[in-house]
């Protein structure tokens, strides 16, 4: 399973993110694996949604979640004011500092 983030952007005055993560799962089919969803509204300099992906490889993951964005906010409405910049697996820092402290080579 991999974690990956969407970052969108989008048109001054297009609605807020509020069920975004919803709509995503609505659009994804069985086969992009993805297994769950959630907004980050308020993350810099851009909104993120964090997909949780089944899939074979991490470029296969990062493909399929682009894929599903994509898809979401071409299908709704409310969504259509809003773009991907891009998808990739997400560095959780703290959880590498920890590895490293523990290993004694910070």
């Amino acid at each position: 399973m991999y974690l990956i983030h969407t970052r969108l952007a989008c048109a001054d005055g297009a609605d807020p993110l509020d069920d975004v993560a919803q709509r995503v799962l609505t659009a994804a089919n069985a086969d992009d694996g993805v297994e769950h969803v959630s907004a980050h509204p308020d993350a810099t300099p851009h909104p993120v949604l964090a997909l949780w992906m089944v899939a074979p490889t991490l470029r296969e993951a990062e493909s399929r979640a682009l894929e599903v964005c994509r898809r979401a906010l071409a299908a709704s409405p409310k969504l259509r004011e809003w773009e991907v910049l891009g998808s990739g697996a997400a560095f959780v820092g703290p959880y590498y500092e920890r590895l490293l402290s523990s290993s004694g080579l910070d």
